[in-house]
């Protein structure tokens, strides 16, 4: 018979196992991150996008989003300041001083702003592998949202257009492996990914 307190314990790992993965995204979010747009660019533009380089090193995601909308007004069809843009909303939402929930209505607002962003990026993108880095974060963004069907599609996107980025990879048998056993710990190796993924 399960008691309260073995319910307790159990909605407490769940709770855990949650914080767990959303950090774990987080940090694959930000180490996805291209490199810096300054090299394409000259002119005030270019020092407006410094700003936005040294505020997305800070991590500071705030700052990262006024550089990016600012950027993006100036020029809305290059990929690399939409793709920013998207990245620091993301960013943004997740690393508020007070944790954010999964119900959050300002949060889902600054996730599916993110998504419609990432998905102009891809059509944007100027070459497969900058197409490829714009699913992977799509499919991320899916990921935290608790859509896993729509992540798994976008890693595949990501991984058909690169199928040298392992992220994408690895993230589409992480959420390929879990959707058939819900019950896997969030920590595998990559040959316990694989008995999954086939």
């Amino acid at each position: 018979m399960t008691t309260f307190r073995t319910r307790g314990l159990s909605r407490r790992r769940n709770r855990w196992s949650a914080a767990l993965v959303a950090a774990v995204l987080l940090a694959l979010f930000v180490s996805a991150r291209r490199h810096a747009i300054v090299r394409r660019i000259t002119g005030d533009f270019a020092a407006e996008a410094e700003s936005l380089n040294a505020a997305m090193r800070r991590h500071d995601w705030s700052s990262a989003t006024q550089w990016s909308e600012r950027l993006a007004t100036e020029r809305p069809r290059n990929f690399a300041v939409i793709y920013d843009l998207a990245l620091s909303l993301h960013n943004r939402a997740f690393s508020q001083p007070r944790p954010v929930l999964r119900t959050s209505l300002e949060r889902i607002a600054t996730e599916s702003r993110a998504m419609a962003l990432l998905d102009s990026a891809a059509r944007l993108a100027p070459t497969p592998a900058e197409r490829a880095h714009a699913e992977l974060l799509h499919g991320m963004a899916f990921e935290n949202l608790g859509l896993p069907i729509d992540a798994l599609e976008a890693y595949r996107a990501a991984h058909d257009h690169d199928p040298k980025l392992e992220l994408a990879a690895q993230r589409y048998r992480w959420v390929r492996a879990h959707l058939f056993q819900p019950q896997l710990h969030d920590t595998m190796t990559d040959a316990e990914l694989d008995r999954y993924a086939r």
